[in-house]
């Protein structure tokens, strides 16, 4: 029993980090949903965005996360952001 107990539980760990290959079609598919829901949201103003953030539960950042990590991570974010 045992044995098939980890046999399972290793399948599942396998499947969760394999990559399968979606249709052309499915994944067209998927873009315009996706497109049409971002449509159907539409935009929040600045307002709206500020009292939400506003709203937000401020939590303390993770014992690893010191502000040298914090410092590249936002050099990364601004680098993909350029054009």
């Amino acid at each position: 029993m045992n044995q098939y107990i980890v046999y399972a539980l290793t399948r599942q760990a396998q499947l969760a980090y394999t990559v399968q290959a979606v249709p052309e079609n499915a994944a067209a598919q998927q873009q315009a949903q996706y497109t049409a829901l971002l449509q159907s949201l539409g935009q929040a103003s600045y307002a709206e965005i500020k009292e939400t953030l506003a709203e937000r539960e401020v939590v303390e950042p993770e014992s690893s996360l010191h502000p040298e990590v914090v410092a590249r991570l936002q050099k990364r974010l601004m680098a993909k952001q350029a054009p």
